[in-house]
This record gives C-alpha cells, sequence and structure tokens, in this order.
C-alpha cells in the first residue's frame, strides 16, 4: 500500500509538473513529500514550482506595467520577464507599449526642442530690431531733425525698446 501511494503521489507530481496550474504543483509536491517520494523529483518539482512562481510573479508585473504606461516600470518588468524566461509572446504587449511611449517621448524632446529653437529665434530678431531702433535713435539725435527724431522714436516704441534699454547717453 506504501509503495502504491508514493507510486501515485509519483505519477501526480510528474503530472502536476507538465501542467501550468501552481495549485495543483503545490498539493502534489506536497502529497509526494509526505508519500517519501524519491528526493531528486522533489527537488526538480521544487524549482518547476519556483521557476514558475517566478514566471507568474513576472506576468503580473507586465501586465501592471502595461496598465500603468511607465516607461521605468514597463523597462523593469520586461527586464524580470526576460530574466524569468517568459516567452516572446508574454513580453510582447508590453515591449510594444514601450516603444510606442519612447517614440511619444522622443517627439515631445523634438517638439520641446523646436518650441525653444524658435523662442531664441523671436528674442534674437527682437533684439536686432531693438538695436535698429537705437541705432537709429542715435542717429536721429546726431541730426538734429526733430521730424527724424520722432519718427525713431515711434519705431523704438513699436520694437518695444523702453527707458530701460535707453542706453544711448552710455553709447
Amino acid at each position: 500500500e506504501e509503495l502504491q501511494r508514493r507510486a501515485r503521489a509519483r505519477e501526480a507530481l510528474e503530472e502536476a509538473m507538465q501542467q501550468e496550474d501552481l495549485d495543483k504543483l503545490r498539493q502534489a509536491l506536497k502529497e509526494a513529500e509526505d508519500a517519501g517520494v524519491d528526493p531528486a523529483l522533489l527537488a526538480k518539482a521544487r524549482d518547476a514550482l519556483r521557476q514558475a512562481e517566478r514566471q507568474r510573479a513576472a506576468k503580473e508585473a507586465l501586465d501592471e506595467a502595461v496598465a500603468s504606461e511607465d516607461m521605468d516600470q514597463l523597462r523593469s518588468a520586461l527586464r524580470e520577464g526576460r530574466a524569468a524566461g517568459l516567452p516572446d509572446d508574454a513580453l510582447a504587449d508590453a515591449r510594444q507599449m514601450l516603444d510606442r511611449l519612447e517614440e511619444a517621448e522622443r517627439e515631445r524632446q523634438r517638439e520641446e526642442a523646436e518650441q525653444e529653437r524658435e523662442r531664441q529665434r523671436r528674442e534674437q530678431l527682437e533684439q536686432e530690431q531693438k538695436d535698429r531702433a537705437k541705432e537709429a535713435l542715435r542717429k536721429a539725435l546726431g541730426s538734429g531733425d526733430p521730424a527724424e527724431l520722432r519718427s525713431a522714436i515711434d519705431a523704438a516704441r513699436k520694437s518695444g525698446l523702453g527707458d530701460e534699454d535707453d542706453d544711448l547717453d552710455r553709447k
């Protein structure tokens, strides 16, 4: 009877190791331990259980990372998934999500860089306009012509040149 119990436990354990049901594997492992099944088979079953648990945890982390749409979390979950030996198809959704997020981030950075270049270009144009207005004021002051001076003052105001920019006395 003890031999039959051991044989049934061994068969149940081997069958459970072939399936993906962790609960069945845990139960079969406990029964096999209680029945005194060969220690080498028990060790193999424990390894299989640890690997299956690691893969399940990695798959759960991948699912959470995809739901979060967080690039760092996706990268971490993908590393763990690969390390746990998950098949490529189990990693595919997370990889695609990460690729989309990285592309969106690159596009956002390109847009920010373009906006910054445009801002700098506008600032440069404004400064050039102010510089031209200052030069026109200097010329008008030197000419002594009231009409030219009024025109230069109007141009300076339109350029945004104000009292704080007026350093004509220093030049």
